[in-house]
């Protein structure tokens, strides 16, 4: 089995924090969100190659380099130009001639694979319109449409796909091709998989969790869910403050007078100060003075004082409210 990563995207919808980084490598709980995932795929699925489909910039490279470092057996594909999911996987796809795990590795999963045939994650959200969609009958996928403003259920692709005969989904991908069928300019994947179903048998597997993370909103809620899955970690010492859990907080780091929680996580290096936090991810080297904070995602080498209320700053930014005194 080889592993398919798409990790082309600029990561936009992560801005500022994509900026000055990989969105892969932003972290949460002291690892970086792509090493998060190799961890629960090592546990899935007995692949012997990882196969990173990046951007011909120094984001994919970094990429690529991290990668390789978790995972010996890595190789990568270049995607030029923005053509769409579809066309990443193609790219992926150039040396496979075996089955094939494609995951996106801008999400959290759980749940139980097996691997005895094809299949598609999916699971059922409130409104599924920003997702790809699927139809099933007896657990098969008989329709899919991408991101469809009125969807004909509320079964979403998560981002895992297996597929048993990957020479199969090239066909699929190059009648996508000829036919120059599109969704926003872009080659979808989804529209891929229509194709590939229609002399294809793929089983709709309905997974427990799904935390999506490519937003800054829902990387926010991603910290919150692997916190609730782990104990709480405190690798500084803290004085006169009170900790609700659970918490991240890293090495080198200052905290005096604070009440720290819940679902905070504060990476090394950092300074806070007479200041209450909770909900709020707080990237290194960053100082936070007099300040209540919640529902916040805070840059690295940020210097907050007298502030009150959500933020969203990248790095190297400043926020100095009026003195209280």
């Amino acid at each position: 089995m080889k592993l398919i990563l798409p990790s082309a995207g600029k990561g936009t919808r992560l801005r500022p924090f994509s900026l000055y980084r990989p969105k892969s490598l932003l972290r949460i709980y002291s690892k970086t969100i792509i090493e998060h995932l190799f961890e629960r795929m090592k546990k899935w699925a007995n692949f012997e190659e990882i196969i990173l489909v990046i951007s011909n910039d120094e984001f994919g490279y970094k990429t690529y380099e991290f990668l390789k470092n978790l995972f010996h057996n890595t190789t990568y594909e270049i995607q030029e130009k923005a053509l769409g999911l579809a066309d990443a996987v193609y790219k992926g796809l150039k040396k496979v001639n075996e089955d094939v795990l494609i995951v996106l590795p801008d999400a959290f999963y759980d749940g139980e694979f097996t691997f005895d045939e094809s299949f598609i994650a999916v699971k059922q959200v409130d409104d599924p319109r920003r997702f790809g969609v699927v139809s099933i009958k007896n657990d098969y996928i008989v329709d899919l449409e991408e991101k469809p403003d009125n969807p004909k259920t509320n079964l979403v692709i998560c981002g895992i796909y297996y597929i048993e005969d990957s020479n199969k989904l090239k066909e699929a991908i190059e009648t996508l091709y000829r036919r120059d069928i599109k969704t926003k300019g872009e080659y979808q994947l989804t529209n891929a998989l229509k194709i590939l179903i229609e002399n294809y048998k793929i089983k709709a597997l309905k997974i427990d969790e799904w935390q999506d993370c490519g937003k800054v909103e829902t990387y926010l809620e991603s910290m919150k869910y692997i916190l609730s899955k782990n104990s709480s970690k405190i690798l500084s010492n803290i004085k006169e403050t009170k900790i609700f859990e659970p918490v991240f907080i890293g090495e080198n780091c200052i905290i005096e007078n604070s009440i720290i929680g819940q679902f905070v996580d504060i990476s090394e290096n950092c300074k806070i100060i007479n200041s209450n936090i909770k909900n709020s991810i707080i990237m290194e080297n960053t100082i936070i003075e007099n300040s209540v904070i919640e529902n916040s995602v805070i840059g690295s080498n940020v210097h907050i004082k007298n502030f009150n209320g959500k933020i969203i700053i990248g790095d190297f930014g400043s926020i100095f409210g009026a003195d209280r005194t």
